[in-house]
């Protein structure tokens, strides 16, 4: 086959890594269908409160991933995607001995005043952090898909023997149901909970305390709701609502923002990441056609989704450029 011919491509998931893994190749000019076992709606991703910052997740690949996905985010936020640029400040109890890896790559970073800090922390920074506000922005991808003439098929798998037929290449990227599916006993949930509250006039803030004593804290600002957060239970497979923890989230995060008190509560939530000690984005030949892998993004679906879906397509082009 020639690299420039058009491929048949099917991505199974339909998740932020499947949505934008199938774009992207749509985008190139190849001809794709996703087959999926839930909508997107159903999906994981349709949890998350989705902030663009590096999150459980420890990969060296991340740094490249995540500047792509910044781009591509700053673009859409000028669009009605459901993204959204909010100030973003991570407080610390003890001092910081050196930035984050992304401080150079985003908008406003800057180190806090101590002096201007609460009596519990004695360092920070803040920066423009994307904010993505996952129902609107899962549905605004949907859109980008389908005008692309994609299709989407509502199908559980059980082996990717059954997806090969009449397509020139296979995109796996079904997060927790991988370790089945490859056999990979690496990839692992971690169980996050959230509560979703109104969001009061005004109020705009991101807010993470990931060492406070009673357990981590965040407060994400989205269109017309606020997150709190949150937890990250490991290996944790139900996605059953601790209504105590719930409750306790909602009231360490009320402590952080007292300016939420008293707003509404919209629902309580849950999710599994799916978690690996590296991101799985990596070619394989089956069938003598190519397989490419990725999952297992941690709490980074978001902030790495564009950059490892470009990866996907460099992936399937390059194995197209060479024998098979």
């Amino acid at each position: 086959m020639s690299l420039k011919q058009t491929k048949r491509i099917r991505v199974i998931g339909s998740g932020i890594s499947g949505l934008s893994s199938a774009i992207e190749l749509q985008e190139r000019g190849h001809e794709v269908e996703i087959w999926t076992k839930d909508i997107a709606a159903k999906t994981v991703s349709a949890v998350a409160a989705a902030m663009w910052e590096p999150y459980l997740t420890k990969d060296p690949r991340g740094q490249a991933w995540s500047k792509v996905a910044l781009e591509r985010f700053r673009k859409e936020a000028l669009l009605s995607a459901g993204v959204f640029y909010r100030t973003a400040s991570a407080y610390f109890r003890e001092p910081l001995k050196q930035d984050p890896a992304w401080a150079s790559i985003v908008d406003g970073y800057k180190r806090l005043d101590p002096r201007d800090l609460d009596r519990d922390f004695v360092d920070g920074y803040s920066w423009e952090c994307l904010v993505a506000e996952m129902p609107i922005y899962l549905n605004y991808l949907l859109e980008q898909f389908h005008s692309k003439l994609g299709r989407i098929l509502i199908k559980e798998i059980t082996d990717f023997d059954e997806c090969f037929d009449d397509v020139d290449a296979l995109v796996n990227c079904t997060g927790l149901a991988s370790r089945k599916l490859c056999n990979d006993n690496e990839v692992h949930p971690i169980k996050g909970h959230l509560v979703l509250v109104e969001r009061p006039p005004g109020f705009n803030e991101i807010v993470i305390d990931d060492y406070y004593p009673g357990g981590i804290r965040y407060i994400i600002t989205r269109g017309d709701n606020v997150v709190l957060g949150g937890s990250s239970e490991h290996n944790i497979y139900s996605s059953t609502i601790n209504p105590d923890l719930a409750d306790a989230i909602h009231r360490r995060c009320i402590d952080l923002a007292p300016a939420l008190k008293g707003s509404r509560i919209i629902r309580r939530a849950t999710g599994l990441r799916p978690a690996r000690s590296s991101v799985r984005l990596a070619a394989e030949i089956t069938k003598n056609k190519p397989l490419i892998h990725n999952y297992g993004h941690g709490g980074s679906g978001m902030t790495f989704s564009w950059g490892c879906a470009k990866e996907v397509a460099d992936l399937i082009e390059e194995s197209y450029s060479r024998p098979l």
